[in-house]
């Protein structure tokens, strides 16, 4: 019998308040960064 391999994925998907795009430009630059770090340090 022949042994398969498996290959395993996860995705999250995030969805984004549509009221993010009307904010200004700087506060979607720390509000990218402020996500960012999160997505980074959750594991």
């Amino acid at each position: 019998m022949e042994e398969s391999k498996r290959t395993f994925f996860n995705f999250s998907f995030f969805k984004i308040d549509t009221k993010w795009r009307w904010i200004a430009d700087l506060a979607k630059e720390e509000s990218s960064k402020e996500i960012e770090h999160v997505i980074r340090n959750s594991r």
